[in-house]
């Protein structure tokens, strides 16, 4: 350990008693991170929160404050945000909720970006809301429109909805409580009746914090957090298809190994250095498809098992799936290269996908260590791997190529109060994507209803004010042709077309479209 990290937590172990490891976690790994001054501010965040927490104990009897250090070990260790305002503020996230200090009061503390996130996380409690769900509405805008002005609130966020899941279980009532605490078996075997706060949580859960880490990338986050809530939302198909899924990796296990042990040999051989894992689908993907499919057996699942290889450099990729081909050159396989044609949410990576391998098809995932940390990580994860860019320069590039963070912006712009402005949130947002192509193979999502125009605008504000139409799947259609998911689309434009429709405003789908729209008719007024 360096001296600062010696430091630091002799100074802690005389400060705080009641989990000395779990501060010790955390500041360990903010150690290998950020400098001396970094590591005092983080520090003094974790006074402040066990000082203003003090008393203040969770549902499982534990001191409060275990809570906020959970929350910032997540956003370090699991999401990789790599930003010590960011931990400050996640030490301190309830503070302002739960303590009754102010935004001001912690900008003069710290400084203004750690009050700005804090607050942007803080729940208003005491305005005169009619309803529960006014109250909660209120409350998601408050965190979105933060969002929008800085990214890391909905991590922050999501770190914090994370830790709650995971100890969901103390909302419970106390037989199961019980029950839970004197098992031997993991949570997810337990026979789980769960209440009415349970279940509040979970639906919440899957249709706001799910759909929100999925739109930043934290996929690995965004799996864990739908499968906490069907635990408690759907506990008997749960177990049953975990179950089954761990009778799968089971009865496979022999074969997953001579499949490793064969892929370890032939990347060796071409002096290939790389990490390898074999991987199941979650219980989510699995039930959605068999609910999708109406069918009982998961080994029908596409893809229910893969093997994940990561290599050093791009070059190793392709030399991986040269290896592999030859491997499996006896089998149907099929390519798709995500690598020079990413999906439309960032993912990169090869996908070799052999048929009858093991009674059905197989899928090898072959990306960098660095794509493979985007697409688990997504957005967090741009703060390890560009150390040198500082947060803000990183938020100012999601405002121009990010299409989540675009979004946000374009309805807050367009809708300030708060029934339209989280009408369009969930239309636009949280409701189920599209994917459709362009003729150059590159991906988009679209929320369903999306129009030619909206991919138009898209592509770039000048595509949009010159769009003429399109070609969709080989026939030519209209501006507002509602696009569907899969649709091969070629937008057609005129050089000497100048944007005045008023109009065609009504053609677009999405707030994005709609304000570069106005914008152009702005424009083309002067």
């Amino acid at each position: 350990m360096e001296f600062k990290l010696i430091e630091a937590l002799d100074e802690l172990s005389a400060f705080y008693k009641d989990d000395l490891n779990m501060v010790k976690d955390l500041i360990f790994e903010c150690n290998k991170h950020f400098n001396n001054e970094q590591i005092e501010m983080i520090i003094k965040a974790y006074k402040c929160a066990n000082d203003l927490h003090r008393g203040q104990k969770r549902k499982s009897g534990e001191p409060y404050i275990i809570h906020p250090v959970r929350v910032a070990y997540i956003l370090l260790t699991e999401m990789h945000l790599i930003d010590s305002d960011a931990i400050c503020a996640a030490l301190l996230h309830d503070t302002i909720e739960d303590t009754g200090i102010t935004e001001e009061a912690l900008a003069e503390m710290f400084n203004k970006d750690i009050a700005y996130l804090v607050a942007g996380v803080s729940k208003i409690k005491d305005l005169n809301f009619t309803s529960k769900s006014e109250e909660e509405q209120y409350n998601d805008c408050i965190l979105l429109r933060s969002c929008a002005k800085d990214i890391r609130v909905i991590m922050i966020k999501i770190a914090d909805r994370t830790h709650n899941m995971r100890t969901l279980i103390y909302k419970g009532d106390k037989s199961l409580i019980e029950k839970y605490e004197n098992s031997t078996s993991p949570i997810e075997e337990l026979k789980i009746d769960s209440n009415a706060k349970q279940n509040a949580k979970s639906i919440e859960t899957i249709t706001l914090f799910v759909p929100l880490a999925k739109r930043i990338g934290a996929n690995l986050i965004a799996n864990e957090l739908e499968d906490i809530s069907n635990m408690y939302l759907e506990n008997s198909l749960f177990r049953e298809i975990r179950g089954n899924i761990k009778n799968f990796e089971r009865d496979n296990a022999e074969k997953v190994e001579e499949i490793l042990e064969t892929l370890e040999d032939s990347l060796l051989s071409a002096n290939i250095s790389h990490d390898i894992r074999a991987k199941t689908k979650t219980y989510s993907e699995v039930s959605k498809y068999l609910k999708r499919k109406k069918t009982n057996s998961i080994s029908e699942v596409p893809g229910l098992l893969s093997f994940e290889i990561s290599v050093n450099k791009k070059e190793d990729c392709y030399q991986v799936l040269s290896v592999l081909s030859s491997v499996y050159k006896d089998y149907k396989v099929n390519v798709v290269d995500f690598i020079n044609y990413p999906k439309a949410n960032g993912y990169k990576a090869i996908h070799l996908e052999v048929q009858d391998l093991m009674g059905y098809t197989i899928v090898f995932k072959i990306c960098t260590h660095k794509m493979k940390l985007i697409n688990d990580h997504g957005i967090a994860a741009l703060t390890e791997l560009y150390p040198s860019k500082n947060i803000k320069s990183i938020q100012d590039s999601l405002n121009e190529t990010n299409p989540f963070v675009m979004s946000l912006q374009s309805i807050g712009d367009l809708y300030k109060d708060n029934n339209s402005y989280f009408k369009h949130i969930k239309r636009e947002i949280l409701s189920k994507q599209i994917t459709i192509k362009t003729k150059n193979g590159d991906e988009f999502t679209f929320p369903n209803g999306a129009t030619v125009l909206d991919l138009a605008f898209r592509l770039h504000t000048e595509v949009g004010a010159k769009a003429i139409g399109a070609i969709v799947n080989g026939v030519n259609v209209s501006n507002n042709y509602v696009l569907q998911d899969g649709d091969n689309v070629n937008v057609i434009t005129d050089e000497n077309q100048v944007f005045q429709s008023k109009e065609s405003i009504d053609f677009a789908m999405t707030s994005y479209a709609k304000r570069e729209m106005r914008r152009a008719l702005r424009r083309n007024k002067k």
